[in-house]
């Protein structure tokens, strides 16, 4: 809102209301208080009002103006060498003097902060920030600054040279605004003129990034047009330093800071939303606050916005609405210049779309090259980045060759002559002329020739990207098929002639990106679902799902996006959507259970039974079982699923629609999916006692070893999936550890299984920390073998137990350096894992220790939640993944070295993590009074102080105290800003609270820090009645984590704050907004409650697969006909299924099929020869098609069915059989079925 206010008072009166509509974007309330702002301003007419309830006393304090221009400031030094003559202009935040330089006897301007914004910490950046990059630059298109110092009141100043004229906005403005009478050559004088002043705009920013910086917000109103041919940038209050090992005034810090403000501010024109420029002129990277992406071609883009409005005299960017203008720019939708002004000159055109792709990559390497493209249009020569039409080339040519105007001249001056020897003359001269007009036919000849061969080079080109995208495909490389038609896409931009392959690249494109994301948020989804992070698993199972198309599909196996795949690719992508469903059930039903079974442990069934009576009587868990009923549907209407079958039943216990399946009621699985899910259901029953109660007793009464035998099953099905064998390989782990015994060889079993998962994908850091505490669990086993052990001797053991403890360490190292990746994201328990290795490959060696335990720390600082999540998990994921086996190792060494206090602050952090407080709190005071000076026992203790929903005031005050000293000690500690924050809040310290909630923004280092920052801010502007700018944050904090409790992080904090306030002020005006945005935040759904579309119109394609036969005659068919497949005369596709004469056999596929439904089948067959014979086609027992095929001509044989009406079970199993009879063979291809519900 601020920094709205200050840039419209920048503005002539008259133009602010046209701003502040447009940079509001929609939002009805910041327009209403940026308004307020401005009449409040206008109507004080001094700096009354800062003393008004409009801006808090907090951010701005009077400061003494002047009482007339005529007297300068007394005071030393600078000061002394201006004389202020007059006031030249005023804008909302500055003011510009003119002044007499009374060493050098010129008049400059002198640009100083207008006093009434002296002391508010945005306006003081931006100016100081101006001057500085200002001053460092120093070309003929940037104003000079010739001295800054500061008034004895204490204000900023800065000189520089005193320039009158408008900007390059009104200059285009007057050109396009010209009278409709001018001459085309009076409007093309005037656009070259542009294009001049654009050249000099352009070499003043060459020269910019020359030396390091960037502008960062380039636009018309940024460029100073003067009266003798002056172009000048100025503005540079957002620029960026390139080098951030520079040391001059504008550091690196400073420029963090202004970074922050930016980010912090949604709501200010040049920086919205963590977006930095003008959204009307700025780049898809700045649009999408890729902050890190910006760089000179960033500032190449808004120089192509500039040359965008010079040619067609508004703004590429346009819309009422920033949200939804910024989608738009970061989509590259914006319209060509000549879509507005229809004679734009399309050279020019190409220059501005190059200078404005919506990639950095296939923009202008150089600014340079921009400028050249430019001038070689104005020196009438083509440009690097279009290809003119014949004609134009054509002209251009006899421009630059006269001897045909030449030729023209001679044959009037004979006309008029009219005498015989003319006649001669003549003759000769239309002879040259002939020759002259046959050179020309001929250049224009090869310039179309030209033009023609560079059309089929294009369409080589494009086809031969085609054909290599089709290469990559087939290799299963997806990612690279599509950058592979990305860029013949870009190659193919311009030419419209080439449209149809084109639109044919594109298509294609576009369902590889179906696909590459689809893959891309899978591996998401398994990867959260491991961690037990089932909100993002879910979120990103979703993506997943939409992304590929097929969300809203009851047949989803019939919508993919697979016209380019192989018939094997196709198939293997079913079975990974189905996969994804299958998942994506999972997560419902546990979600829906930790409600039920919450934080505590169910420990009876009598437990169970009391917390089940309670749980069905509130809502908690029927959105999710609602979503699971409908996705346990769309996975059994592909195949039938034990798995799925046990969530359905889950899901309608929670709904009262019927009893909860007992585990041994299951039967076999049949799919590798399938035993995957129960595989998983079985481990944890094995580990988790609250989930046994629910899961107990599938195929034998040992949940482990049921467990460790689905997933053989399912990696012998489906041998190359990551997951599955990482699974296995826990499973394995487990067991040896459970079984016990002195045979290391117990453990084999586990690492064959890591290894495969390492083959298979060796980017992943899971299967490398994994296996990293197999080998440092056989060497722990070595070691404590008895010394009469026959397997080694004493000699042979120790080598042993060494190396596997060096194997242990190199796979710790591998997996911190894969975790630390973007691909694999952040995955900060694997420092668990890390220091275990490293302390026992040396536990007698100090600095081997201390290397563990600085790891341990580090570690649990980052893996720390700082606010309250919704992912309850069944079974404490962290510490199976070492952080207990850690614990045990600090808690030893805080017994046996007595004095340090780094031993029990680091465990009292890892017992905080496990929420045993009690064990915490013990330890951390431990620590302290060991050392008073250790940080993290301080910033432990500080959190402990603020366990309690509402903390008292002592606990407060002692929270503060401990973050306070934190800082002091180690002022980058991980959660002492927020710590700070909230202590500030609680003590009702909003401005102090948002200052140390953003600085904890500024440096988290994990998602689930900044998002328990921007909820604190969140808090404050709700607190403050800034609910939209709350209601952002809050979204954005939903996107870093998606598990976020809104109810205990904002909606509680806010509704105590709303019940004070309506208990000792009722009537307050307050109130009716806050209830509205409170009531609005408690519709905000989690992660895991949505709707999943429901389509009961119809038909549907049942889950017939390989109907074809491009998968062979036994994939998915049962062949008793001894049916082979061929090649030749198919229907469709590749192949078909020949059964051969008098073969008497059948065909079997068994389909999943819908209650109450109507079922329509077709066949298409010939017969081979002119035999007869007679194909019947059944659904169980009932005969649907019998016919005779027609002799070698395919025809298609429909018929139909109705499933019982019986509604349970939901989904049924037919089994659809062929049979071939008679003296004759047939083909048989595109077998096919529909379904209709009622």
């Amino acid at each position: 809102m601020e920094s709205i206010f200050f840039d419209a008072l920048d503005l002539p009166t008259s133009d602010r209301a046209a701003f502040v509509e447009q940079e509001c974007g929609g939002d009805d309330d910041l327009k209403s208080k940026v308004n307020a702002l401005l009449a409040a301003d206008e109507a004080a007419g001094g700096d009354e009002f800062l003393e008004s309830a409009f801006i808090g006393k907090q951010f701005v304090d009077e400061v003494a103006v002047p009482s007339s221009v005529d007297e300068s400031p007394d005071g030393d030094g600078e000061t002394h060498r201006f004389k202020v003559l007059a006031r030249h202009q005023q804008g909302g935040l500055g003011e510009v003097l003119i002044a007499l330089d009374q060493q050098l006897g010129r008049e400059v301007a002198i640009k100083q902060i207008q006093p009434k914004w002296q002391n508010n910490p945005e306006a003081r950046k931006r100016f100081v920030q101006e001057a500085e990059v200002t001053g460092r630059l120093e070309h003929p298109g940037i104003v000079p600054v010739y001295a800054m110092g500061t008034w004895p009141d204490g204000r900023r100043f800065y000189a520089m040279r005193f320039i009158q004229g408008g900007t390059l906005k009104q200059t285009i403005a007057d050109y396009h605004n010209c009278d409709l009478h001018d001459t085309p050559s009076v409007k093309l004088l005037g656009l070259r003129q542009l294009l001049g002043k654009f050249i000099d705009v352009c070499n003043t920013i060459s020269y910019a990034h020359s030396r390091e910086i960037l502008h960062r917000d380039i636009k018309p109103a940024n460029i100073m047009v003067g009266p003798y041919g002056e172009t000048l940038v100025v503005d540079w209050g957002l620029a960026k330093l390139l080098d951030p090992a520079q040391s001059e005034s504008m550091t690196q810090v400073f420029m963090d800071e202004i970074r922050q403000n930016n980010e912090d501010d949604d709501s200010a024109p040049s920086h919205a939303v963590g977006t930095v420029g003008t959204p009307q002129y700025m780049s898809p990277e700045q649009a999408d606050g890729r902050i890190d992406e910006i760089s000179t071609r960033t500032d190449i883009y808004l120089l192509g916005s500039t040359l965008y409005e010079i040619l067609a005299g508004l703004p590429p960017h346009r819309d009422d609405s920033i949200k939804r203008l910024l989608p738009r720019i970061v989509a590259g939708d914006f319209p060509r210049p000549s879509e507005i002004v229809a004679d734009v000159p399309p050279a020019l055109q190409a220059i501005c779309l190059k200078a404005m792709s919506r990639f950095p990559s296939n923009r202008y390497r150089r600014v340079s090259d921009l400028a050249t493209d430019i001038e070689r249009w104005l020196a009438d020569e083509p440009v690097s980045v279009h290809r003119d039409s014949p004609s134009v080339r054509i002209g251009r040519w006899i421009r630059g060759h006269r001897t045909l105007a030449y030729s023209a001249a001679v044959a009037a001056t004979l006309v008029t002559v009219g005498s015989i020897s003319g006649s001669a003359i003549w003759n000769t001269l239309k002879a040259k002329q002939f020759r002259i007009e046959r050179e020309n036919n001929a250049n224009a000849m090869a310039l179309d020739a030209v033009s023609a061969r560079r059309l089929i080079e294009l369409r080589t080109s494009a086809q031969g990207a085609i054909n290599l995208a089709k290469k990559e495909v087939a290799a299963d490389r997806f990612s690279s098929a599509l950058s592979v038609l990305d860029r013949a896409i870009d190659s193919l931009d311009e030419e419209t002639q080439l449209r149809e392959i084109q639109d044919e690249t594109v298509q294609k494109a576009i369902e590889l990106s179906r696909i590459v994301d689809f893959y891309q948020y899978a591996d998401e989804t398994s990867l959260y679902n491991v961690l037990a992070r089932d909100s993002r698993s879910i979120a990103a199972c979703r993506a997943s799902l939409e992304s590929l198309g097929v969300w809203d599909h009851p047949d989803w196996w019939f919508h993919l996006p697979a016209s380019d795949l192989s018939p094997e690719q196709t198939d293997r992508l079913r079975w990974d959507v189905y996969q994804q469903w299958m998942l994506l059930d999972a997560m419902l039903i546990k979600t829906a259970g930790t409600r039920l079974t919450g934080i505590g442990r169910i420990t009876s069934s009598g437990g169970l039974f009391g917390a089940t009576r309670r749980f069905l009587r509130t809502n908690e868990g029927k959105s999710e079982c609602q979503s699971a009923e409908v996705v346990s549907q769309r996975i059994e209407m592909f195949r039938r699923s034990e798995a799925a079958h046990w969530y359905r039943r889950a899901a309608e216990f929670r709904l009262m629609k019927g009893s909860r399946l007992a585990a041994s009621e299951l039967g076999l699985t049949q799919t590798a999916t399938d035993s995957h899910g129960l595989g998983v259901l079985s481990m944890i029953a094995a580990m988790d006692p609250n989930f046994e109660l629910f899961f107990r007793n599938y195929q034998g009464d040992d949940s482990l070893v049921t467990s460790r035998d689905l997933f053989l099953r399912a990696s012998t099905q489906r041998p190359n999936h990551y997951w599955t064998s990482l699974a296995l390989a826990q499973v394995e782990f487990l067991m040896a550890q459970r079984d016990g015994g002195n045979d290391p060889r117990q453990f084999d079993a586990a690492i064959q299984a890591i290894g495969r998962c390492i083959a298979m994908d060796p980017q992943k850091c899971f299967a490398f920390a994994d296996r990293s505490s197999i080998y440092r669990a056989q060497a722990r086993l070595i070691g404590r073998l008895p010394a009469a052990d026959s397997q080694f001797d004493a000699a042979d053991r120790k080598r042993r137990a060494a190396e596997l403890r060096r194997w242990s360490l190199a796979d710790a190292t591998e997996a911190d350096r894969l975790s630390r990746n973007q691909v694999e994201g952040e995955q900060p328990w694997v420092g668990w894992q890390h220091g275990l290795a490293i302390y026992d490959s040396g536990s007698e060696d100090a600095a081997c220790v201390e290397r563990a335990i600085d790891r341990f720390i580090e570690t649990s600082k980052l893996t720390l939640a700082l606010v309250p999540i919704v992912d309850a998990s069944l079974v404490r994921a962290d510490d199976l993944r070492g952080r207990e086996e850690a614990a045990d190792v600090v808690e030893t060494m805080a017994d046996r070295l007595a004095d340090d206090a780094k031993y029990p602050a680091l465990l009292a952090s890892i017992r905080l993590g496990q929420n045993r407080l009690d064990e915490s709190r013990r330890a951390a005071e431990t620590a302290l009074q060991r050392s008073p000076d250790s940080a993290h026992a301080h910033a432990v203790a500080g959190l402990l102080e603020l366990q309690d929903e509402r903390p008292s005031a002592t606990q407060v005050a002692a929270a503060g105290e401990h973050f306070t000293a934190a800082k002091r000690i180690d002022p980058n500690h991980d959660w002492v800003n927020w710590g700070i924050g909230k202590c500030f809040e609680h003590r009702n310290r909003l401005a102090e609270a948002m200052t140390a909630y953003r600085e904890a923004f500024a440096k988290g280092r994990t998602a689930d820090h900044r998002a328990a920052a921007l909820l604190g801010q969140a808090r404050v502007l709700g607190a403050t009645q800034r609910y939209e700018e709350s209601k952002t944050l809050i979204e954005r904090a939903r996107v870093l984590e998606p598990a976020t409790d809104l109810m205990l992080t904002v909606i509680r904090p806010l509704g105590m704050r709303y019940g004070s306030l309506q208990k000792v002020a009722p009537e307050d005006p307050k109130l009716p907004a806050m209830k509205t945005f409170l009531e609005a935040l408690v519709k905000i759904p989690r992660a895991s409650e949505f709707e999943v579309p429901i389509d009961s119109e119809g038909p549907f394609r049942a889950a017939v697969l390989n109907g074809g036969f491009e998968l062979g005659s036994t994939r998915y068919w049962t062949d008793d006909a001894g049916g082979r497949v061929v090649r030749d005369d198919s229907h469709d596709g590749d192949q078909c299924l020949m059964i051969p004469a008098a073969s008497g056999g059948n065909v079997t596929q068994v389909f999943p099929v819908q209650p109450a439904s109507e079922y329509k089948i077709e066949v298409w067959m010939k017969t081979v020869d002119s035999r007869p014979a007679t194909c019947r086609v059944w659904i169980d027992a009932a005969k649907v098609i019998e016919v005779q095929p027609a002799a070698d001509q395919w025809t298609v044989a429909k018929g139909d069915f109705r499933t019982t009406d019986q509604t349970w079970p939901p989904v049924n199993d037919a089994e659809l059989r062929i049979e071939v009879s008679g003296a004759g063979g047939i083909k048989l291809d595109d077998v096919q079925a529909w379904w209709t519900p009622e």
